[in-house]
């Protein structure tokens, strides 16, 4: 019963109303991935970062132990699918070492049973989640796709890498990361995949967004492009999210609210933050962001408050990312 509870309650509005559930299963959850994992899909909704990553792990283990039972000769996506979002847990509380022995554990992996969208997902979003998430550019560049039965995931990857090449530079190759992108989304459009093409439309907008933004001068299409971001932001939140992910790598309301705060528009881009953290409350990102852009406004005690729920997060933090230091100065000095 539990567990279709937590399904039923596993959406941005009623995810505090599982959070009992969640709980309670995370107790008596039986040694089965799955089960072990299930808990997470509230602790994520709600933001609770070390409880999301207990269960994971827990499922995690599960899913090794079952591997190693039945001499199984592939990743298991039972033990894939927990792996992602404690990747994507791990992150958000700057855990960044424990998230990149995860990254490099799947990097390893050649095999999946039962070759199915579930795995080929996480074998694709977990190394684009730990290079975007740390806005590490170069790294995002530098990603390669996976072939897949299941287009979309190649598509997160030709995101991931249209936006590195964007922020160092090399606008030729964002180009055509950005068509291949495009492709995957016509082609999924042609065969009748509708929430996978609009999922895929709006890595292009993302992407399109972006790439304009890095090719012009301050001031110059400036409304356009930020029209291009939004629409992308709209149709995301217009979209269910779909079980086998925790959240979108990044959330496109949190890429509006970098492209605003980029713009020197900081009092729009603290609304994009609080849109995003509504939606997917306590990521690292959009607290940072929410942040800066108060701080920037002028609103003393919002960018107080969400450096200090960032650092709260970030307890057991592993990151040299700057966003802390930030935090900490900030604090320490009013």
């Amino acid at each position: 019963m539990a567990h279709y509870i937590i399904h039923s309650y596993d959406n941005p509005v009623l995810a505090s109303q599982g959070l009992e559930a969640a709980r309670r299963y995370a107790r008596i959850a039986p040694a089965v991935p799955h089960a072990l994992h299930m808990p997470s899909h509230i602790f994520v909704r709600v933001g609770l970062w070390d409880d999301a990553a207990n269960s994971n792990l827990a499922a995690v283990k599960a899913g090794k132990k079952y591997e190693r039972d039945v001499n199984m000769d592939a990743a298991w996506d039972q033990r894939l699918h927990p792996t992602d979002y404690l990747v994507y847990s791990l992150l958000q509380g700057g855990q960044d070492e424990d998230a990149a022995a995860l990254v490099k554990e799947v990097s390893q992996i050649s095999k999946i049973q039962p070759d199915n969208l579930t795995g080929s997902y996480v074998l694709a979003v977990v190394p684009a989640r730990y290079a975007m998430e740390r806005r590490s550019w170069a790294e995002a560049a530098a990603l390669v796709p996976r072939p897949s039965a299941f287009p979309y995931t190649e598509a997160v990857t030709y995101w991931a890498k249209a936006m590195g090449y964007a922020h160092t530079g090399d606008f030729v190759a964002a180009r055509q990361s950005l068509n291949k992108v495009q492709a995957i989304r016509d082609q999924l459009r042609q065969s009748r995949q509708d929430y996978w093409a609009d999922q895929t439309e709006v890595l292009v907008r993302e992407d399109s967004a972006w790439l304009a933004h890095a090719q012009t001068k301050h001031g110059d299409n400036e409304d356009q492009t930020i029209a291009l971001m939004r629409s992308a932001a709209d149709l995301e939140s217009s979209m269910a999210k779909h079980p086998i992910t925790p959240g979108a790598v990044l959330p496109a309301a949190e890429l509006l609210g970098d492209l605003l705060l980029e713009l020197n528009r900081p009092a729009e881009a603290l609304l994009a933050y609080e849109t995003s953290l509504q939606s997917a409350p306590e990521r690292f990102n959009s607290l940072a962001g929410a942040a800066r852009a108060a701080e920037l406004a002028g609103d003393g005690v919002r960018a107080r408050r969400y450096y200090s729920k960032l650092l709260n997060n970030c307890a057991h933090s592993q990151t040299a990312r700057s966003e802390l230091s930030v935090a900490r100065t900030y604090l320490a000095k009013k």
